[in-house]
């Protein structure tokens, strides 16, 4: 495909790909979809994910009247001040001389609609019609989750519920927090691109084929206290037959005390029954794993952190009975912080010049301090000791032994849980030689998670797991630059007059001795 590109060609190819998130500690397999096809000197690719990125969702005038049901849509947005919308998102924008300045985008974008309500709704070119009809149409139909009731009060106040929003396709994100306070919530100051947010794609891309199940998350290597939220999001489709669109993410954040306590509650409350065998005994460890592999619960405070650290042998045998997949992922644009390079070994003559030099930094000192003496004794008054103002500056000239931050490509294993692989299993136990069963794995419904029950007793067979998300230097034989030069063999197009390349560059790349050396 990439040739075609280069060659300007026109098509379409379908790919599965992997796609990272949260700073590559996150990756899901998904289908992309690449048209491609020449624009001037260039070639234009558009990726398009599987599924429900062939879709939208377009909103039907019922009074067949577009300025007069814009009219009455901007009840949604002036009702309340808990919205925001996309900040790169280009809704209505003044250019020119007369361009204003606002404080917010929202701010703009209201000035703009008002502007536009005023003179009929007639478009201007500084507006996308498409983009800001779609955002008052959802402010409208998102404008009941503005309501309050008693009963959502007592929801949010027993669960501990920081903040619920809603984040819709046109780029508009709503919340709502118990107490009505002028000031952003964090999560909002944070997390206002709605469609670009971590929690919207993994929401969108979970309840495609699970729709009734939300998808929850922790920090990753975060230590645990009071103040840690859990981040739970559900997206919302529109079907039409076998058509799918996302049109929106709901969501909410709750404290990381209530979802810990509603764990031990559930894994030691065995009502009238006896149950010897709980997760608060001595003989049990149980995690609630979500479907990266990153422990959202445990009995023993791992909040957060990736399971295979905390268990290496569970870990190494999770994969290798398929509930969990591991993925390899490269990063060909890292930065490395390498240690300085040693000195050079020195010649004995410049022992000799060292020697010199700490003679005249002597006497240069007594010198210094001579004349300090001398215009103190004449009534001088002098503000600042030349002398400690010398050796500062001479100190502040020393080489600092600084990392170097340098190219380099690295690597990090990342995993996906296979649904597929732990709900068809005889109650999912599996044994290891030495003990009976290490472990018990069950799907928590309507979520990503996964209750895992780990076995105290089992043998330890690994202590440590080398496949982690933390990234690993890949180490090659050549350096660097020779080694891009050398395997950067693809097609390339000459579309412009000066000359890009030359018959000899290969070749001469593939020599060390001239790899990296340019000639005036």
């Amino acid at each position: 495909m990439r040739d075609r590109i280069v060659r300007q060609m026109t098509g379409h190819d379908s790919f599965q790909v992997k796609i990272h998130l949260d700073n590559m500690r996150r990756v899901f397999l998904s289908r992309r979809h690449y048209f491609y096809t020449k624009i001037g000197p260039f070639s234009l690719v558009i990726a398009i994910p599987d599924n429900y990125g062939f879709y939208k969702i377009r909103y039907e005038s019922k009074n067949g009247s577009d300025t007069l049901q814009n009219s009455k849509q901007l009840s949604g947005l002036r009702l309340t001040k808990n919205w925001k919308v996309h900040p790169e998102w280009l809704y209505c924008k003044h250019y020119g001389r007369k361009r204003l300045k606002f404080d917010t985008p929202e701010e703009e974008l209201l000035y703009f609609l008002n502007d536009l309500e005023q003179h009929g709704w007639r478009w201007y070119k500084y507006c996308q019609p498409s983009l800001v009809t779609l955002l008052v149409l959802d402010a409208k139909a998102t404008e009941w989750f503005e309501e309050r009731n008693t009963n959502w009060y007592n929801i949010m106040s027993k669960y501990q519920i920081a903040i619920a929003f809603i984040a819709t396709h046109s780029g508009l994100t709503r919340w709502r927090t118990i107490e009505d306070d002028d000031v952003d919530p964090p999560f909002i100051t944070k997390n206002n691109k709605a469609i670009d947010e971590i929690w919207y794609k993994r929401a969108v891309t979970h309840s495609y084929a699970n729709p009734k199940s939300f998808i929850y998350s922790v920090p990753i290597d975060t230590a645990l206290d009071n103040e840690t939220l859990v981040t739970g999001a559900n997206a919302i489709f529109r079907e039409s037959g076998s058509k799918k669109a996302a049109a929106a993410v709901v969501g909410f954040q709750f404290n990381h005390v209530v979802l810990e306590s509603i764990f031990k509650k559930t894994t030691s409350d065995c009502g009238d029954r006896s149950c010897p065998h709980r997760c608060d005994s001595d003989e049990l460890s149980c995690f609630v794993l979500d479907n990266n592999a990153y422990i959202i619960v445990s009995d023993e405070g791992y909040t957060g952190a990736f399971f295979g650290k905390v268990r290496p042998d569970i870990m190494k045998h999770l994969v290798e009975n398929g509930l969990y997949r591991r993925v390899r992922f490269l990063d060909y644009q890292d930065i490395c912080y390498l240690d300085p390079p040693s000195p050079k070994s020195k010649s004995p003559a410049s022992r000799i010049t060292l020697f010199l030099a700490n003679i005249y930094g002597i006497l240069k000192g007594f010198l210094c301090v001579l004349f300090y003496w001398v215009q103190g004794f004449l009534g001088a008054v002098v503000k600042d000791d030349p002398c400690t103002r010398a050796i500062t500056s001479q100190y502040e000239k020393r080489a600092i032994n600084k990392s170097l931050p340098t190219p380099c490509d690295r690597q990090r294993w990342l995993f996906s849980l296979e649904r597929d692989t732990y709900t068809n299993t005889n109650d999912n136990i599996f044994t290891i030689p030495n003990c009976l069963w290490p472990y018990i794995v069950y799907p928590i419904p309507s979520s990503n998670l996964i209750l895992l029950v780990v076995n105290r007793p089992c043998e330890v067979d690994i202590q440590d797991y080398p496949y982690t998300p933390d990234p690993v230097e890949l180490k090659y034989n050549l350096s660097m630059p020779c080694y891009i030069a050398t395997k950067n063999n693809y097609t390339r197009r000459q579309y412009i007059t000066c000359i890009n390349n030359h018959k000899r560059e290969y070749s001469l790349n593939l020599d060390h001795q001239f790899c990296g050396v340019t000639w005036k």
